[in-house]
């Protein structure tokens, strides 16, 4: 058994993980970018290997403006959204995962809609995290969801549900809004979530994840497949 090494930072295993990530990716592929501290790492390393191999084809689709801007800053070609139709391979972080199932909650970085628009047309789509988001229930957990301005104070009012108002517009233009998790069953809460007027999206992933790398606090960098099926959320 691998000892803990205590001066490991989570920043170093986050690079670790998108660098995994990293060398999946073919030389020619259509990529998504997700958001978000993990992510930066991966967009790194495709930009330097951009600049450097010309035998390195790719175009990105990107999942926020931050994201948008770490990939301009290495010319990354990036594809306009209205044309998203369909992505090789995408690679995005993780609120929280829960590794038996692939499930996840995602959107604190407020780009829960753009961030699944893409993961839905991505034919691989893996999150990178490291450990400390590892969860064997996501119960009393936060997920952020979209919520149409104007509908802000009737989603917030709505019985059943525990919102918080981040007082944060995503950059879909979209109010974000907290909410506390009561279930496990998240298919069912994406459900009961969804009818409420003014809900665009939530951060809830179930069955959109292909694999997860994960960078532990002792070093070990692991990989995790999933069987994908047609009960995602919509």
């Amino acid at each position: 058994m691998f000892e803990k090494q205590q001066n490991v930072q989570r920043d170093d295993l986050k690079m670790l993980a998108a660098y995994q990530a990293y060398a999946k990716i073919p030389s020619s592929c259509v990529v998504g970018l997700g958001t978000g501290t993990t992510v930066k790492f991966f967009i790194e390393a495709l930009g330097v290997r951009f600049t450097k191999d010309s035998d390195f084809h790719i175009k990105v689709f990107v999942t926020s403006k931050d994201s948008y801007k770490k990939a301009k800053k290495y010319n990354l070609p990036v594809l306009p959204l209205e044309n998203l139709q369909k992505v090789d391979i995408t690679a995005d972080g993780a609120d929280w995962i829960n590794l038996k199932s692939g499930d996840c909650l995602k959107g604190a970085g407020g780009a829960a809609y753009l961030e699944k628009l893409v993961a839905r047309k991505t034919d691989h789509q893996i999150i990178v995290v490291d450990d400390s988001k590892l969860c064997d229930s996501f119960v009393g957990k936060k997920v952020a969801i979209e919520v149409e301005p104007e509908k802000l104070q009737e989603v917030l009012n709505t019985p059943g549900f525990k919102f918080l108002d981040r007082n944060q517009i995503s950059d879909s233009k979209n109010a974000v809004v907290d909410v506390v998790v009561t279930t496990d069953n998240l298919k069912q809460m994406h459900e009961d979530l969804m009818k409420i007027p003014g809900v665009i999206e939530t951060g809830i992933f179930v069955n959109l994840v292909d694999e997860a790398i994960v960078a532990y606090s002792n070093l070990i960098i692991s990989s995790f497949k999933f069987n994908k099926d047609i009960n995602e959320c919509t």
